[in-house]
């Protein structure tokens, strides 16, 4: 704060000098119209040392300044450091007395915790029968043992492949199919003597219809 006020004084300062030396200016333009060159000159070496002054004074502010800053920089850095300084006090107190070896000890306890509830679920998992586990293991071999046995079945059941014989060569087709067709009418009586046939307590109509066939 006392720098800053510091500043405030050299602004007024600054502008209290310019503003004389607008005058000296001003004044010597007078006296150049007046003819009064020595006391022209008078206000030019006056306007020299004012300006002079500036100058000085804009030093003096520009280092206050530069001074203002690197105080607000240090003090930033200063609250940065307290609350890293605080955090890393907040973590010791947080860890306390724990190590990596314990933290080793923790993980290596849920692991085999882990490995036991799997195993549990995959003791649970398995399909009982009669109360006894059943063995995978044993359900694949007695499975390849049905299929050769059957496989064995299919070839005792197997027909014989008859010798091969040439086919005998079509009988040529009869020139005379109108004088061989079978009516209908004969067709009936072929079927009703068939029928009658399978009747033993009827011998007089069998014959008579193979007369009739006849």
């Amino acid at each position: 704060m006392n720098t800053r006020n510091r500043i405030q004084l050299l602004e007024k300062k600054e502008e209290y000098i310019t503003q004389k030396i607008s005058t000296e200016t001003d004044k010597a333009k007078k006296f150049l119209e007046a003819k009064d060159r020595r006391r022209a000159t008078m206000c030019l070496k006056q306007k020299k040392l004012l300006e002079a002054q500036v100058e000085n004074i804009s030093g003096q502010r520009f280092n206050l300044e530069q001074q203002i800053m690197t105080l607000e920089t240090a003090a930033f850095n200063a609250g940065t450091i307290g609350v890293v300084a605080d955090a890393q006090a907040e973590l010791k107190n947080i860890h306390g007395d724990l190590t990596v070896e314990k933290v080793d000890d923790v993980m290596a306890d849920m692991q085999e915790g882990m490995d036991q509830q799997q195993e549990i679920s995959e003791a649970l998992g398995q399909q009982v029968m009669g109360g006894a586990l059943i063995d995978e293991t044993d359900l694949e071999a007695e499975l390849a043992g049905l299929e050769t046995e059957m496989k064995q079945d299919k070839l005792t059941d197997a027909p014989a492949v008859p010798n091969a014989r040439p086919l005998a060569p079509p009988a040529a087709a009869s020139s005379q199919t109108t004088s061989s067709a079978v009516t209908e009418e004969e067709a009936e009586l072929a079927a009703l003597e068939k029928e009658m046939a399978g009747l033993m307590f009827f011998p007089l109509y069998s014959d008579f219809f193979s007369f009739l066939a006849t």
